[in-house]
């Protein structure tokens, strides 16, 4: 089950968040829009998909064990494992230098940001005492943890997908800059109350 919602949570940004998101820009004019039969192809051309298919396909056919015992292609395994714990920063950077704090403008999107966190707090509490608790009985821990994924800020992917500057872009960054801050505040108050 957790496998599943991994895979789940990878393929969203790729699959239906970048086809969303290719509808949407501040330079809608001279864009031209992409066709279903056009979103199909790129979706299944995705690399990114592409490897993670091939990745749970060589593991169930069992050619983990051998990726991990050959020499070759364990060096391959190391060397990929190097790359991908520096990727992550490379990331950060790359979306941090996106991101521009406007203090005039920061408090703009507050009252979108406290709808938000409100409706997922509210969707967690619900889940968490008909579901969590009621349905399946599970201790607090399980609800700590749906809390916790329901207040986790917007993917920070979005803004990329967004070409040129508009002021709708700007809202979305400062809504994602606000949102991390107040999202980590909730979850210290949340896990000060639950513990």
């Amino acid at each position: 089950m957790n496998d599943i919602l991994v895979i789940a949570l990878k393929v969203f940004p790729v699959i239906v968040l970048a086809t969303f998101l290719d509808k949407v820009g501040c330079n809608q004019t001279g864009r031209k829009r992409m066709s279903l039969k056009d979103q199909i192809k790129h979706i299944v051309k995705s690399p990114f998909l592409i490897t993670m298919f091939l990745g749970i396909l060589i593991s169930m056919l069992g050619g983990r064990t051998f990726f991990h015992t050959n020499p070759l292609t364990s060096a391959l395994l190391t060397t990929a494992g190097m790359l991908a714990d520096i990727t992550l920063p490379l990331i950060l950077l790359v979306i941090g230098y996106e991101l521009h704090f406007d203090l005039k403008q920061l408090l703009v999107p507050l009252p979108a940001v406290l709808l938000r966190i409100a409706m997922m707090l509210l969707f967690a509490y619900l889940l968490n005492t008909f579901v969590i608790d009621r349905l399946l009985g599970l201790d607090r821990l399980f609800q700590m943890a749906v809390y916790t994924m329901f207040i986790c800020p917007p993917t920070f992917i979005i803004p990329v997908f967004i070409e040129g500057d508009c002021p709708d872009k700007s809202f979305i960054l400062n809504f994602l800059s606000l949102n991390v801050i107040l999202s980590i505040v909730t979850f210290i108050i949340l896990m000060t109350v639950l513990l």
